[in-house]
């Protein structure tokens, strides 16, 4: 076989090896990422975690700006 074939064959391989590597990458990290957001879903038991305040005429505690 030419040695410009096999070099051609080589690099052929490389690029799509490469593109593999990097594909499985990418989906590892997505995974990791939706793992973690589950951890922390699970950890503030499903809801956002919200700050309140303390009305000091009713004594009554509300989200910030909600003065309903």
């Amino acid at each position: 076989m030419n040695p410009f074939f096999l070099l051609l064959l080589l690099v052929v391989i490389a690029v799509l090896g490469w593109r593999g590597v990097r594909r499985e990458r990418e989906r590892v990290a997505k995974a990791l990422k939706e793992a973690e957001a589950s951890l922390q879903k699970q950890k503030t038991g499903g809801r956002e975690s919200l700050t309140l305040e303390q009305d000091p005429k009713t004594g009554v505690y509300r989200r910030p700006g909600d003065r309903s």
